[in-house]
């Protein structure tokens, strides 16, 4: 009998679940039936055996750190971002502020994306979880599974996780930049526009320009969080943009 590994356990599930419309996008309930982007890759991890939650794993921002707690390691310097070259079954794409997906082969990706106006449970449209040609959302780093358990086994030993001794490196989290009216193009801009759209406080294109249109909308967010309203992101405003996925 051939054992399924877990990098296909975790694809399958990924591929099975888009294509179940009994499962949506939610960040208010978001541990199933319905996911938002990293509770989706991280569970399929988890039902393929691996504690990633465990591990530390519970949104975008330390995703990276608990993943290579698991036997993952950080490929991003062997593929092709702009194109998804040399990107592989079963590998995480991970933007550490603002989205993730998991690659299914076949230059797609499983995208828990958004639930495109649509509170109820399940997918109302079916593509609020998707099976999607590859993109660059742009992401910070790829990380592939390179242990060698089946999908019955567990990476929930102590040599599996590591104490909290671990480098910063592999601890990685994210820092949000404060961000204002600017013509500079920034990385940091770009997942905040991403992160706004996806809020439903709409900038237009994720394009890294701090323009009127995007501090229009920090405006509009700040608002509606009952923060102090100066169009500027920074602290008090990311936390609330992000506190769903917390």
């Amino acid at each position: 009998m051939i054992e399924t590994t877990i990098v296909e356990k975790a694809v399958a599930w990924a591929i099975d679940t888009a294509n179940d419309n009994s499962h949506g996008y939610s960040q208010a309930s978001r541990w199933g039936p319905d996911y938002d982007c990293s509770s989706f890759v991280i569970t399929a991890y988890e039902q393929a055996g691996l504690k990633v939650r465990e591990a530390g794993a519970s949104y975008t921002g330390n995703m990276r750190g608990a993943f290579l707690r698991c036997d993952f390691v950080d490929v991003t310097t062997q593929v092709g971002l702009s194109s998804g070259y040399g990107i592989q079954p079963g590998d995480v794409l991970l933007n550490y502020s603002a989205h993730t997906c998991i690659a299914v082969g076949g230059g797609k990706v499983a995208n828990c994306r958004t639930s495109e106006g649509h509170p109820q449970a399940g997918d109302q449209s079916g593509n609020e979880i998707r099976v999607q040609a590859y993109w660059n959302f742009p992401w910070n780093c790829i990380l592939r599974y390179k242990g060698k358990e089946t999908a019955g086994s567990s990476s929930s030993s102590d040599s599996a996780i590591p104490s909290t001794s671990s480098t910063d490196e592999e601890n990685h989290e994210w820092k949000p930049q404060l961000l204002q009216y600017s013509n500079a193009y920034k990385t940091d801009c770009v997942a905040l526009q991403a992160i706004l759209n996806a809020r439903h406080f709409p900038c237009g294109e994720a394009d890294g320009i701090f323009g009127a249109k995007t501090q229009a909308a920090v405006f509009k967010a700040q608002r509606y969080f009952g923060i102090e309203a100066d169009g500027i992101c920074g602290p008090a405003t990311w936390e609330k943009l992000l506190e769903t996925e917390k």
